[in-house]
């Protein structure tokens, strides 16, 4: 059909339509907000018209899981086909925060982003490396890979910077801690961690 046309090709143009898309999806015609839901979803996920088929079924198939079980299962499976980024897309946007909880505690899931970065660095692919550890649960391990790429790559004060422009929220706040301690200077690390009250901190700082 027409609409199907259109559909695919807006999905391959990709990124540049991301803010029409959201915008359809205030729209009054049911069928154009679902097909506008459905690319956003696809193009923020990095899923192309030429993405494997059984990459694009297995995300469906984790949207249309109920059980927390059928969902872990298509994380896994995605994985195991090296579709990192598309399993973190999917779990850093699950809405069922039980499930989101209990899929971000699993031991293969874990690991994911990881496992996917450490991959993405020996290959020198470092941009893809952040990518893949920005769409992780917050575990201090995935936010410490990061911010030793970061530092390596010369972006960790560039990140300061941006942090600073930014509400201190509890998750900031623990980001911010994990650059400063990447970074090294024990000055700025001291005054941000009285400031926080990370008293765990300032007791080994204080040794």
């Amino acid at each position: 059909t027409q609409r199907e046309e259109a559909m695919r090709e807006i999905w391959n143009l990709g990124t540049p339509l991301l803010p029409y898309l959201h915008k359809a999806c205030d729209s009054d015609d049911p069928e154009l907000v679902s097909r506008a839901q459905i690319l956003i979803q696809y193009i923020e996920a990095g899923i192309l018209l030429t993405t494997d088929k059984q990459i694009l079924k297995l995300v469906g198939s984790y949207n249309e899981a109920v059980s927390f079980n059928g969902k872990l299962e298509a994380l896994k499976d995605l994985s195991g086909m090296g579709a990192h980024k598309q399993a973190l897309y999917l779990l850093k946007n699950e809405r069922d925060t039980s499930h989101k909880q209990r899929l971000s505690l699993d031991r293969t899931v874990r690991v994911i982003a990881c496992s996917a970065a450490h991959s993405y660095v020996i290959d020198g692919e470092l941009d893809k490396a952040i990518e893949v550890l920005r769409l992780a649960p917050l575990e201090s391990f995935n936010l410490r890979a990061l911010a030793h790429i970061l530092k390596h790559s010369g972006g960790l004060d560039a990140e300061l910077e941006y942090l600073d422009r930014q509400p201190m929220n509890k998750e900031n706040s623990l980001w911010k801690l994990v650059l400063l301690q990447t970074n090294g200077d024990l000055n700025l690390l001291k005054k941000f961690a009285k400031e926080q009250e990370f008293t765990e901190v300032l007791n080994v700082l204080s040794m």
